[in-house]
């Protein structure tokens, strides 16, 4: 098997903005540490992988964490690394990198090496969202293809100035907490587990369908199931956009 090695997944994670960073730049804004500078010329593991990636979409694509990492506890080896507990919870929450199963066990695997084939896969879920895994409590819920009703991102911007009369469905799938301390007129609190599992597919019937949450991944989620089971018109967004 063709292993990447770390400068080349460097590269080819970078290959795909305008401003191509260098590995000085890198180093200052925090995406890469002085172990990977050590290692530029060696494969690289996944748990390292994990570590760049997600300080790359957090640092450089502005990408929020997600704030319950209890979906990723599935992975047996999560602890094995504590200083890459956060880091792999995050590329496998948002669905950018995979499990293996080993004797009936959920792992990630965390020392082992990424081919050429994978690295690309990987960067591939960087920059397309649409080509992430989607992942609802430890389930991971296959996409269908769709493309005929493909939900719409909008702006949070768009949700807040406008009140929504009975023909649309606003979904807020944020906390309970969140919810009261900050509810939109005409929104309905839901758990996304809840949608995922048809309990309330009845409510959808003959409506146009807005769901947000906090940073647009668990609304997208809920999105293209919506999507997947009517022909409605399907929005969403996350309201820290």
């Amino acid at each position: 098997m063709n292993y990447i090695t770390t400068i080349d997944f460097l590269k080819l994670l970078f290959l795909r903005i305008d401003d191509v960073i260098s590995i000085e730049v890198a180093k200052k804004k925090l995406i890469i540490d002085d172990y990977d500078i050590e290692r530029l010329n060696y494969c690289i593991t996944r748990k390292q992988a994990a570590r760049i990636v997600h300080n790359y979409i957090k640092i450089i694509l502005k990408e929020h964490d997600e704030k319950d990492i209890n979906i990723a506890t599935v992975l047996k080896d999560l602890y094995d690394c504590n200083v890459c507990v956060n880091h792999v919870a995050q590329v496998y929450i948002k669905g950018i990198m995979d499990y293996i199963i080993i004797n009936g066990d959920y792992i990630f695997d965390m020392n082992r090496y990424i081919s050429n084939d994978e690295a690309n896969s990987i960067v591939e879920r960087v920059y397309d969202i649409e080509k992430r895994i989607i992942r609802v409590d430890n389930v991971v819920y296959i996409e269908t293809d769709n493309s005929y009703n493909k939900p719409v991102l909008i702006k949070s911007s768009y949700v807040r100035s406008n009140v929504f009369d009975d023909t649309i469905l606003l979904i807020d799938l944020r906390n309970e907490a969140e919810y009261i301390n900050d509810n939109i007129c005409n929104s309905v609190n839901m758990r996304l587990i809840d949608i995922i599992n048809s309990k309330y597919d009845i409510l959808f019937k003959d409506k146009t369908i807005v769901i947000i949450c906090n940073n647009g991944y668990q609304s997208l989620i809920a999105a293209n199931y919506i999507s997947d089971i009517t022909n409605n018109k399907v929005m969403y967004c996350g309201l820290n956009d």
